[in-house]
């Protein structure tokens, strides 16, 4: 984890593309990482908690990312990563993970929430 503070809270391999991994840190970085060299692809901020949450999109392109104490999750086009191109609400308002997932064709991303509510979004547009 070259370059990237914090305890690494998150982890996610992108299954698209071989070799590369994503890290998250308490920090509120993720990082983009090449496995075999162990090399720092791109580093990600934005995030207004530590990342506790990292998955990509099954297609690969996308990363999405969520915190602790952060009401978003965000979405990274990782063709372009200096700029964030989706945001999705959720309460997560406390220092507890809250979990996130995202269905198997892309569409739809679920993420509970620190109110006992799930909430269900179309991640395709």
């Amino acid at each position: 984890k070259q370059g990237q503070r914090g305890l690494i809270a998150a982890l996610a391999f992108n299954h698209a593309v071989p070799d590369m991994y994503a890290a998250g840190s308490y920090a509120g970085t993720t990082g983009l990482y090449d496995a075999r060299s162990g090399g720092l692809m791109a580093m990600l901020r934005g995030q207004a908690g530590g990342v506790t949450g990292a998955k990509f999109s099954p297609c690969g392109r996308y990363l999405y990312t969520g915190g602790r104490k952060d009401g978003e999750i965000l979405c990274w086009d990782l063709r372009s990563t200096v700029d964030v191109v989706r945001r999705y609400a959720r309460d997560a308002s406390t220092n507890q993970r809250v979990g996130f997932d995202i269905d198997s064709s892309g569409a739809l991303l679920a993420t509970g929430g620190v109110d006992g509510r799930v909430r269900v979004y179309d991640a395709a547009t």
